[in-house]
């Protein structure tokens, strides 16, 4: 299965279940860390934790809700027919419809703002990794997604193009050769409409299992 690349959904739903900074940066971490290459060992503090638990229950809910199926399936018949192989299709439909979603998403100034606090909150954070030095890159890394903000979340069409590029580059039998690269563009450009459309709908899915998840952490 393809590593989770909406960490700005993550942050989103934690708005919507009345999550602080530590829940909303704990939510992101897991898609972090797989940015990263590296592994969470312990996490501190507790609502830091309980936002991993989250980022796990919603990212199950949201990739079970039929909306997400749909775009899915359709983005991959759409790729077949621009003539991309049916493997890079599916990752490149995974994860172009999550990186929409998150461009989608990343309009909401309230968000937004929960991002940025989030991300300013890593200075504090007490997490463990492997390897070692994972820890000073997580913070440069927190450092440089601040720095951008949501406007970099809100990118174009272009740029994320290249992102679902990179995503599927560590993966052999999903990387894209240079032929299917347009194809993805152009159907991330078309595909735009029909993801802010299901917006709600993947939101809702996501909240479901964010509030399943912060019910059951420990108080």
């Amino acid at each position: 299965m393809l590593d989770p690349m909406n960490f700005f959904g993550h942050v989103y739903v934690a708005r919507c279940v009345g999550a602080g900074d530590g829940v909303a940066l704990g939510a992101m971490l897991p898609d972090l860390a797989s940015m990263l290459g590296a592994r969470v060992v312990d996490v501190g503090p507790a609502d830091v934790r309980a936002g991993v638990a989250v980022h796990h229950a919603s990212d199950a809910s949201f990739h079970r809700a039929p909306a997400f199926g749909a775009l899915q399936r359709a983005g991959i018949d759409a790729l077949l027919r621009r003539g991309v192989r049916r493997g890079p299709a599916r990752g490149a439909a995974h994860v172009g419809v999550e990186l929409l979603l998150d461009a989608v998403l990343a309009a909401d100034p309230g968000a937004s703002a929960l991002y940025a606090r989030a991300l300013a909150a890593a200075a504090d954070c007490a997490t463990r990794w492997q390897p070692a030095d994972a820890a000073a890159r997580f913070g440069a890394l927190c450092a440089r997604l601040a720095a951008g903000g949501a406007d970099e979340v809100r990118a174009g069409v272009d740029v994320l193009a290249a992102r679902v590029d990179r995503a599927l580059a560590r993966r052999p039998r999903l990387a894209l050769a240079a032929g299917e690269r347009d194809a993805v563009r152009a159907w991330l450009a078309a595909a735009r409409a029909a993801v802010g459309a299901a917006a709600p709908a993947l939101v809702a899915a996501g909240v479901r299992g964010a509030r399943t998840a912060l019910a059951a952490a420990p108080r």
